[in-house]
């Protein structure tokens, strides 16, 4: 049986990857002393923001009704994939270069484009069309990340 989510669920599990993801890049700025770097990372961090405000507007706008689970496991497995599983903390592990900075933020986004596609088999239209604009704005995290990579080979 497949698990439905409500859009409020949904959003939910989207806003605590978003705000992990803020204080990822935040943190991440902090840790690399190339100036173009620390401005993309700047940059994705408000970028992480306005997805925020995205979610919390996107859920103003959708009828918020809680459905019942028919599969919790599906449930608990979605809910530990969010909870510090996209944007994990690391507990201060050293990173020794803006590469491995760059990889791991790729990495990460990723791993949100995962959760989302997922996402998408358990919500009905209106959470499906929410996740596939939040898709849309991570893809192109992945590409400002890629194309920051190649300007340092």
């Amino acid at each position: 049986m497949q698990a439905e989510y409500s859009a409020q669920e949904i959003l939910q599990m989207a806003l605590n990857i978003e705000e992990d993801g803020v204080r990822f890049y935040k943190q991440a700025a902090e840790d690399t002393f190339d100036p173009k770097i620390k401005e993309l990372f700047l940059q994705l961090a408000c970028d992480e923001e306005t997805h925020k405000g995205a979610i919390r507007q996107m859920a103003d706008e959708l009828d918020l009704t809680v459905q019942q689970y028919e599969d919790e496991d599906a449930f608990t497995y979605m809910t530990w994939l969010v909870h510090g599983r996209v944007f994990p903390d690391d507990g201060g592990k050293p990173v020794h270069s803006s590469r491995q900075l760059i990889y791991q933020a790729i990495e990460r986004e990723k791993s949100t484009l995962l959760l989302y596609y997922n996402m998408k088999d358990g919500v009905g239209q209106v959470a499906s069309d929410t996740l596939t604009k939040l898709i849309g704005e991570e893809k192109q995290h992945v590409i400002k990340l890629s194309q920051m990579l190649k300007t340092l080979s």
